[in-house]
């Protein structure tokens, strides 16, 4: 019976304390909501009264930055590629001009080369005169030696004075080809100097303009490039996900709405 009792008093006592705690527990959150509301209700007559409340969600205002700072970069990438775009254009059509006068100039040249041409086929002719000139004059000399230790036979004699005539028109055709080369040449090179000496400085100073001209147009976009950087850089994604992942993501996102 004792001990019944005494089991009786355990469990109300044990009951009583639950009940304080819990009525403690409450009395806590109580005074911590109230204490929170009297705040913001302190906060309110702290305001003037023209001021409205705003509610702010930092984690939302940080990605709506980190989303302004994409439409950023995308406008400067449209911007710095607009103006790539002129600048290739001018690049190409100023290539256009210097190829078409390039090409003019290309015209002139071959013409020139084909005087050249013309003029080797000259020193031809004179080299294969001489060339002929120095054999027979060969074999006329040995003739020559040998008459003087011996008497020529009647076909002998018939071949040295052959020889001797031979030798008298190939002396004429070598000097025909080399009088006139030696006369002409001076002239000829003179008149090639000329040409070739304004059309190196003209293709000299057209690529060094062409090329001051693109080094120009590539500092200036470098420099749209540096301060588009200097004013909205691109994001630093945090996302360590795959590719593959990204885009099975990208295909259940609601406010994307379609593909791109």
């Amino acid at each position: 019976m004792d001990h019944l009792d005494y089991r009786r008093g355990y469990i109300g006592t044990s009951m009583l304390g639950s009940i304080a705690g819990k009525i403690a527990s409450t009395s806590h959150r109580v005074r911590s909501k109230t204490g929170r509301i009297n705040s913001r209700v302190h906060e309110h007559w702290r305001k003037p009264a023209h001021m409205p409340t705003k509610t702010v969600d930092e984690d939302f205002e940080e990605l709506m930055e980190e989303l302004e700072a994409i439409s950023n970069s995308c406008h400067d990438i449209i911007s710095v590629n607009a103006q790539y775009m002129s600048l290739s254009t001018e690049v190409i059509e100023s290539a256009r001009r210097v190829a078409n006068s390039v090409q003019n100039i290309d015209e002139r040249v071959k013409a020139l080369q084909n005087h050249i041409d013309k003029v080797q086929d000259r020193v031809a002719l004179r080299d294969k005169a001489l060339l002929s000139f120095d054999r027979v004059y060969d074999k006329f000399d040995g003739m020559t030696i040998l008459s003087t230790t011996s008497e020529f036979t009647a076909k002998q004699k018939q071949e040295y004075h052959s020889l001797e005539k031979k030798l008298v028109e190939l002396r004429r055709i070598y000097e025909d080809h080399n009088t006139a080369l030696k006369r002409e040449l001076p002239s000829f090179f003179m008149l090639v100097r000329t040409f070739i000496e304004p059309l190196m400085q003209f293709l000299f100073f057209v690529q060094l303009t062409a090329a001051y001209q693109v080094q120009s147009n590539l500092l200036t976009v470098s420099q749209d490039l540096d301060e588009n950087a200097s004013v909205t850089p691109l994001p630093l994604f945090r996302i360590n996900t795959s590719r593959s992942s990204l885009r099975g993501q990208h295909d259940n996102m609601s406010v994307i709405g379609k593909k791109w």
